[in-house]
């Protein structure tokens, strides 16, 4: 609403004295009754509202929520803002995929039985999923360049930096932190083939399991299943965190 100095007519008496007035106090009016019809403050308040009920208070993570042009309109030079989150959600969905789903499909690996016939499949699943990791990587920092270049209010950045935490943030730390699980398991699943392929006179492969009548196979091969399974645990962690 504005105030009644604002909405008040100026008459030509009054457009006189300005002409007549010094310099800075002309400034001082033009800046005064710009600041009268400033939408800012309605487009902020929205922004907010839109942060708050459409990323921040979604359930769903997988999804983001599409901006129309009136709500552009309403939002005047905060869209600008909104659009760096949009763009690393485009980008994740294009090369990694969101969510548990994305990294579920990322995280098969082949069967021990496979693996034992070609050791190079581990490597090639392995490339696929740190491949993913460094283009979230990717679109993380360029978001992280983008928004640091943001001059956003007090009110509005205490909002828009927990809508980027969830959108941008969160995804960037979880998948830092399948990185480190995953080559553990890995480097563990290379020991155990390698362990099989260099005993395999002693070891029989069933299915997807491994016997051996030899004791001493036997324990060396428990110990590397025991580490394995440890890693598997941690990874599998790391995975419920998505």
């Amino acid at each position: 609403m504005h105030s009644l100095a604002c909405l008040f007519p100026i008459n030509d008496p009054v457009k006189t004295m300005l002409r007549k007035a010094p310099l800075w106090l002309s400034i001082g009016l033009a800046l005064f009754l710009a600041a009268c019809f400033s939408k800012e403050p309605e487009q902020r308040k929205a922004y907010i509202e839109f942060l708050q009920s459409r990323i921040i208070d979604n359930k769903d993570e997988t999804t983001f929520p599409a901006m129309t042009s009136r709500q552009e309109e309403a939002f005047g030079p905060y869209v600008d803002s909104f659009k760096i989150m949009a763009t690393f959600f485009d980008g994740m969905n294009e090369r990694t995929g969101v969510g548990r789903n994305a990294a579920k499909s990322a995280m098969s690996l082949p069967d021990v039985p496979a693996l034992i016939e070609d050791p190079s499949l581990l490597d090639r699943f392995s490339a696929s999923f740190l491949q993913r990791a460094r283009e979230t990587k990717i679109l993380v920092d360029t978001a992280d360049a983008a928004k640091a270049r943001l001059q956003l209010p007090d009110d509005l950045k205490a909002v828009y930096d927990k809508a980027y935490d969830r959108t941008v943030s969160k995804r960037g730390r979880d998948w830092a932190n399948l990185e480190p699980q995953w080559t553990g398991v890995t480097d563990q699943m290379k020991k155990l083939v390698a362990f099989v392929r260099q005993n395999q006179s002693k070891i029989q492969v069933q299915g997807s399991g491994l016997l051996t009548d030899d004791p001493a196979i036997l324990a060396q091969m428990q110990g590397i299943l025991k580490d394995l399974y440890a890693r598997q645990d941690a990874l599998n962690k790391a995975f419920d965190a998505l």
